[in-house]
């Protein structure tokens, strides 16, 4: 034996054994803490609906409901209504939505539905053009991203309409 038996309390305890009980201590408290925030994350909507959870966001005829948090490399879906005005007699037949260039810097498209009639880059925004079949109903276009970075992520949507709706998108991406 390397060292002595001493007697602590009503044990007999090598010096080695005693070390291994204090280090056992800290990882059990390290792991609880661990726990209590995943648990809490949990309730406040960290991993699905609830106040960390989705949000949305209107600006007149354009609304999106996005996830404030998301993982990294996990599909990640933004629903886009946009919503017909009261005059629909004089709305075109096709929205046009637009999106900040500097968005698609650090995530990847995984779908886009329905499909843009057309794609074009003007401005730092990559403009999508959606033919609407019936103008006196909420159109719905949902863009599926997977986010290759993590950290604070900002972007702008908006529509080209005559009041020019835009939201700014605030996401944080966790790993």
């Amino acid at each position: 034996m390397s060292g002595e038996i001493k007697r602590i309390g009503t044990l007999d305890i090598e010096p080695s054994a005693a070390h291994l009980d204090t280090t056992f201590f800290i990882i059990q408290k390290i792991g609880i803490c661990i726990m209590s925030v995943l648990l809490l994350g949990g309730i406040f909507g960290l991993f699905g609906s609830g106040i960390l959870g989705p949000t949305t966001a209107v600006k007149g005829s354009l609304q999106i409901t996005y996830n404030k948090f998301t993982r990294l490399q996990a599909t990640n879906v933004f629903h886009i209504n946009i919503i017909p005005s009261r005059d629909h007699s004089t709305q075109s037949s096709d929205l046009r939505l637009w999106i900040d260039q500097s968005f698609f810097k650090k995530i990847s498209i995984k779908s886009l539905s329905p499909t843009p009639s057309s794609e074009e880059i003007r401005n730092n925004k990559i403009i999508y053009s959606f033919h609407a079949s019936d103008n006196s109903q909420t159109s719905q276009i949902i863009l599926a991203i997977e986010p290759e970075e993590f950290g604070h992520s900002h972007a702008e949507m908006g529509l080209i309409n005559s009041n020019n709706d835009k939201i700014k998108i605030h996401q944080f991406i966790y790993p």
